[in-house]
């Protein structure tokens, strides 16, 4: 099995950056999708104890910031062509399905309580192997652990305590001797995945689950092989799918011999991809689509969609890997807090519920190194900055993944700050999107070059639910990697609501604390505002205050 190089896209960018200059110089592009009369109001202050702050700089407590301020809006009201409609997943609203005019809603004064807007229709998914994991467990988040041996019992403590990981995954070698040298720290909360070769036996032994038996307890489950396609030239879709078959024959003897467990064959960015997912979807006995592209540009965005669609049409979780290694032909990777949240936060604004650091620490070997580390090969090696910052990015990842966890994305959109830079394979914002009744505005109050990315979201009760990414970050494309921190304003038009909701706040799912918080919204005739203050690469999850909490899985 070959170890994966990173394969940083970057697209020469010396004319298009010519032409986008131009067109922002003369108001060509935009950042913002605003009600008509586009009302920029003074801000307002506002609490200051959740999150970014206001200066511009990184924070570790993954919310908002004090001058997250509240202020009005203009009379924008909701159209009607929205809803997912077409994004493949399941649930999607008629195209009609969005708010009407407001004609007797709350807000208008005459006196009437019809709710005619709220929640829009929803079918939720059915629960399949992979997805009941999902919804009963903690969000799986975890770093691989490459050929190391069995640990010792600090660097188990350490891994779970401080690095705020959920699970053990270990390489083709896990078993059997690696996985029972992490269950003998004696922790009730282990639990693992482990690779397996195509065929479903360990590397470390050739015995199809290394030659154990099944720990139902403590094993979540198996990847078996890598990649199919990887070694194959890239146009040849008849070797990826001879791999691909090879894959799922190890699935069926792995499931024969653990059949309750959670098994999944993992992806790259073949160029038939698309194909291959297929495939997988209707061939292959998996619990969960997972993919790698150790990507920070534009092409990131194409892959999740794909994988995203094709997972919520089979009613499958979705899991990937996030970079944290460098080839070491290469010098060490630019990378810096802006680049990990918003590579871990992008994943879960699109419903990613699996998310695994590549690599946490590995054996020897003349490949790879990693970045969370000083040194491979060493269970006592010192952690590095990034270490610390990916330990503080999966707390609010545990945090945030209680509510992810048991939600359906049911649509995603990009919005430009110019419209030349709209990513292939997202589309721009538009009111109705993911049949949100409310939503009316999106704008960019502060910050320069600032894209925005929208998840929209439904638990099983049809509750909505939206989640906002500013999605600079440092070593990003142009022009995402020219922007900073700022304040996005979202205006809401709640006409139509009847009093199912409250028009006076939202409500906000702190990453950094777990806790729901209350966000005031600013009131000006029937509309109301809301500025939040996100950090590069930050997210914040919000819902609609209709009487009922935020679904979270309860341990």
């Amino acid at each position: 099995m070959e170890y994966v190089k990173a394969g940083i896209h970057r697209i020469d960018f010396a004319l298009f950056v010519i032409l986008a200059v131009l067109f922002a110089l003369a108001g060509c592009g935009g950042a913002e999708v605003a009600p008509p009369d586009g009302s920029t109001d003074a801000v307002t202050e506002q609490d200051a104890d959740a999150g970014p702050g206001d200066d511009g700089g990184q924070t570790d407590d993954g919310g908002l910031g004090d001058d997250g301020a509240v202020d009005d809006g203009d009379d924008g009201g909701v159209g009607d062509d929205g809803g997912p409609g077409d994004d493949g997943g399941p649930g999607d609203a008629p195209e009609d399905g969005t708010a009407p005019d407001a004609d007797g809603g709350a807000g208008d004064g005459d006196g009437d309580t019809e709710n005619v807007c709220y929640p829009a229709p929803f079918t939720p998914p059915n629960l399949t192997r992979g997805l009941s994991w999902v919804r009963a467990n903690p969000m799986f988040i975890s770093g691989i652990v490459v050929s190391m041996g069995p640990p010792p019992a600090g660097f188990v403590h350490t891994y779970y305590d401080d690095f705020n990981a959920s699970a053990t995954h270990l390489w083709a070698t896990g078993l059997p001797n690696e996985v029972a040298g992490w269950a003998a720290a004696g922790r009730a909360d282990f639990r693992y995945v482990t690779w397996l070769d195509h065929n479903g036996n360990s590397a470390a032994n050739g015995q199809l689950l290394g030659g154990v038996q099944p720990d139902a307890g403590r094993r979540i489950g198996y990847q078996v092989g890598d990649e199919p396609g990887q070694t194959c030239p890239d146009s040849s879709y008849e070797c990826a799918l001879g791999q691909l078959q090879h894959m799922a024959n190890g699935v069926d003897a792995v499931r024969a011999a653990d059949p309750d467990a959670l098994i999944y064959v993992n992806f790259n960015n073949h160029q038939h991809l698309a194909e291959l997912l297929d495939y997988y979807a209707a061939n292959v006995d998996g619990d969960v689509f997972s993919f790698d592209r150790y990507n920070r540009g534009w092409g990131e965005y194409e892959i999740m969609e794909l994988v995203r669609r094709i997972a919520l049409e089979h009613d499958k979780p979705y899991w990937r890997y996030l970079e944290a290694f460098y080839d070491q032909s290469d010098p060490p990777p630019a990378l810096n807090e802006s680049d990990l949240r918003w590579s871990a936060f992008a994943g879960l604004l699109y419903g990613f519920t699996g998310h695994t650091w590549f690599i946490y620490t590995i054996n020897p070997n003349n490949h790879i190194n990693p970045v969370l580390f000083e040194a491979e090969a060493d269970f006592n090696a010192q952690p590095t900055e990034l270490w610390h910052l990916a330990a503080q990015i999966n707390l609010e990842l545990q945090h945030l993944g209680r509510v992810v966890s048991q939600l359906t994305s049911v649509d995603v959109r990009y919005i430009p700050d110019i419209a030349l830079a709209q990513p292939t394979g997202t589309r721009d914002w538009e009111p109705g999107a993911g049949a949100d009744p409310f939503l009316s505005g999106v704008t960019v109050q502060t910050g320069s070059f600032i894209d925005v990315s929208l998840g929209f979201f439904r638990d099983d009760s049809g509750e909505h639910y939206l989640m906002v990414q500013n999605v600079s970050h440092d070593h990003g494309d142009f022009p995402t990697n020219l922007g900073g921190a700022a304040t996005i304003r979202l205006t809401f038009e709640f006409a139509c609501a009847g009093g199912a909701v409250s028009d006076t706040q939202v409500l906000f799912m702190n990453p950094a604390t777990g806790e729901v918080e209350g966000l005031p919204l600013a009131e000006s005739g029937a509309q109301r505002h809301l500025d939040l203050s996100l950090a590069p690469g930050n997210v914040a999850l919000l819902k609609y205050d209709s009487g009922l909490p935020f679904a979270e899985h309860q341990d």
